[in-house]
């Protein structure tokens, strides 16, 4: 046993000191290249058009504007120069610069703009472009024009298209592309573009161009583009933006693991830290080098760039379906206790009808009436009236002896429904999903008691993501109060991604506790998607309503989802339209929100400073400056806010030492001593 921890020591040290990139480029030195990590999406392709795009998109392509949520969502300009509606708001005109370049040479203009959004509109991801957007004309050379169906005029919609993640492609090389390499809905097929960098597109717009990556594609590196058309013309804003960005090279390398995250960080591996990172106020304490966005002064952190954390139940199985079950779960969470516990109080208690004024984005649309009147909090008699609204305990043992229910789930006292209706018994049974709640329980078990009583039996499983330390914990502290409150037992399974994927659009799953986009940042009309969904009963994909709400109430919220689009422009008449959207989530609690997650940003200054930060002057974090939302390599959708925070980067106080082997050889070595350690402690205890 001895000798094969041993074996196992040493085959691990021979993994992790192979050169992490193959390639016929070399690794960078480490004081030229800017590492981050946190972004889930491995560069398999380049494709830009994909919804899980490769990293490098955001430094290797543009879009026509950014959004400036510090400045009353004003835009920034990129590609475009300004924009502007005609009166009725059925056409839009966007200007653009008149001197951006491709890296051919090839002049950028008009033909690109049009081409780009017009492959865009053929793709899943922008599919609503088609109904709203009939025409999208050239000018002329700088000049677009989108012509807005009249059902949808002034489309808020507009907004996210100009500034979200459409990135503006080369007609001129692009054109084959795609007709090569479309089916015939004009949408583009799977990973055709390159199976290595080499070999993909070479042509950009951005700052830097695809180098090389690893052969597990785990780390992708991007080179600098010198003859950049940006340098000194765009972005003059920032403080330390001299031109072309300081660092030669841009990386990331995908570490899937928290723990893992902080250690690359702490040995200088990784200059941008995109993860959750617990102690960080400690790190902070400890070396000087390490710079976090939780400031503490004027705000915690700050919050707009974070997602809500839900506890979200597969409505389609019964109880979890009724609103009664769902409030007592929501009022029996100690939000505090588990906020302290779970993240060092970095989180922030979510809002019940998801608008947070604490968002730029959201504050002209919040009302906080709807908080007052329908927010919950940690109050156990209250939990214990709203479970006491459709369910009571009963005594009794089990009332099913000989049923399909396992024997151990029972317990000397239970909770029972109440008077469970005809719909109820035609619904899955979570405690087996398989079969229908009558085809189980079809007398009435207690005779004190009129109707159905359908027994609330336990364990109850809510899945995670593995590896997520921070919502793991917190998950089996929510269960456990459960637990203690109503003898209600629940436990945290970890669940790979594309495991937990699988299962959610599988609706093979009774919990789910994740946080998820849309994040606070963006304005309502792309957050009041997420969780609780507007797509149509037979819609439902991805993130859009993973609970599966449906009803009066859920067509209610769709419906008035629907008249938002053209009213958020009017902001009267938005907040009139979220204010109801949000107390329909308040009365229904179809998923509880349970904090706010923090737009994980943490950063070594030993090879670059000049993030997007202010320091405070003490040991309790940043303030966030006056000219740059938070940004961080997680993100997908904020393609110029991403160039910005690279181009205000300036070289560190260690840029020019000298070290032995590079930054992920470094991290891998930290890896082995501690599993080294890990295996010397175990055979002491031996």
């Amino acid at each position: 046993m001895r000798t094969t921890r041993v074996l196992l020591a040493i085959a691990f040290i021979g993994v992790f000191l192979l050169p992490a990139l193959a390639s016929s480029a070399t690794e960078p030195e480490r004081d030229t290249i800017m590492w981050a990590t946190g972004y889930d999406n491995k560069p398999e392709n380049c494709n830009p058009f994909k919804s899980n795009p490769f990293y490098g998109k955001d430094f290797c392509y543009e879009t026509l504007f950014g959004l400036d949520t510090i400045h009353d969502n004003t835009l920034i300009p990129q590609l475009g120069v300004s924009y502007e509606w005609n009166d009725d708001g059925t056409e839009m005109t966007v200007t653009l610069t008149d001197q951006a370049v491709w890296s051919d040479g090839e002049a950028l203009d008009a033909d690109d703009v049009v081409f780009s959004y017009l492959t865009a509109r053929d793709q899943s991801l922008w599919a609503d472009m088609k109904t709203r957007i009939t025409a999208i004309e050239k000018v002329d050379a700088v000049t677009v024009k989108f012509t807005i169906a009249a059902a949808y005029a002034k489309t808020g919609q507009m907004i996210n298209w100009l500034c979200g993640d459409i990135p503006i492609v080369p007609e001129h090389v692009w054109a084959d592309l795609v007709a090569d390499n479309s089916n015939a809905d004009g949408l583009l097929d799977g990973d055709w573009l390159c199976d290595s960098f080499e070999d993909g597109p070479t042509v950009f717009s951005g700052p830097y161009k695809p180098y090389l990556r690893s052969d597990d594609k785990k780390q992708d590196i991007y080179v600098r583009n010198d003859d950049w058309w940006g340098a000194g013309v765009i972005h003059q804003d920032l403080p330390d933006n001299q031109g072309a960005p300081k660092p030669q090279y841009i990386g990331h390398n995908n570490i899937a693991d928290n723990t893992a995250k902080d250690t690359a960080l702490l040995s200088n591996a990784i200059d941008l830290h995109a993860g959750f990172y617990k102690n960080v106020l400690v790190a902070m304490a400890q070396n000087e080098n390490i710079e976090t966005y939780y400031g503490r002064s004027p705000t915690k952190y700050y919050i707009p760039g974070g997602s809500i954390i839900y506890v979200a139940p597969n409505l389609n199985l019964y109880p979890f379906s009724e609103i009664w079950f769902r409030s007592a779960l929501a009022w029996a969470i100690d939000y505090d206790s588990i906020n302290t516990a779970a993240s060092g109080n970095y989180w922030a208690k979510a809002k019940i009808g998801a608008l947070d004024n604490a968002s730029a984005a959201h504050l002209p649309y919040f009302d906080e009436t709807v908080e007052n009147t329908y927010g919950v909090k940690y109050d156990l008699a209250t939990a214990s009236a709203k479970m006491g609204a459709g369910a009571f305990i009963s005594n009794a043992t089990n009332p099913y002896e000989g049923s399909l229910l396992p024997a151990h789930n029972w317990q000397v006292w239970r909770w029972f429904t109440k008077d469970t209706n005809a719909t109820q018994l035609a619904m899955p049974y979570y405690g087996l999903p398989s079969v229908t709640v009558g085809s189980i329980f079809t007398v009435d078990a207690l005779p004190a008691v009129d109707g159905y009583n359908i027994p609330i039996v336990s364990p109850i499983e809510c899945i995670v993501p593995a590896g997520w330390s921070d919502v793991v914990l917190a998950s089996q502290m929510w269960q456990g109060g459960f637990a203690k409150f109503l003898n209600i037992t629940a436990f945290a399974s970890e669940v790979d991604t594309g495991i937990l994927v699988s299962r959610v659009d599988a609706m093979d799953f009774q919990f789910l506790m994740q946080c998820c986009g849309p994040k606070l940042g963006d304005n309502p009309l792309t957050f009041m998607t997420s969780y609780i969904g507007t797509k149509d009963k037979e819609n439902y994909w991805g993130n859009i309503n993973v609970t599966q709400w449906r009803g009066a109430a859920a067509d209610e919220y769709v419906a008035t989802f629907k008249t938002l689009e053209t009213k958020i422009a009017v902001v009267e008449d938005g907040k009139e339209v979220c204010t109801k959207l949000a107390t329909i989530l308040g009365q229904n609690i179809p998923a509880i929100p349970v904090f706010v997650n923090g737009f994980w940003y943490t950063v070594n200054t030993l090879y670059w400073d000049g993030w997007i930060q202010n320091d405070d002057g003490n040991a309790s974090g940043t303030v966030i400056t006056p000219y740059q939302p938070p940004v961080t390599s997680f993100t997908n959708n904020l393609m110029c806010l991403k160039q910005r925070l690279v181009l205000n980067l300036v070289v560190g106080g260690g840029a020019g030492i000298t070290v032995g082997w590079s930054g992920l050889e470094i991290a891998s070595l930290v890896g082995v001593i501690g599993v080294i350690s890990f295996l010397l402690v175990k055979r002491k205890h031996d």
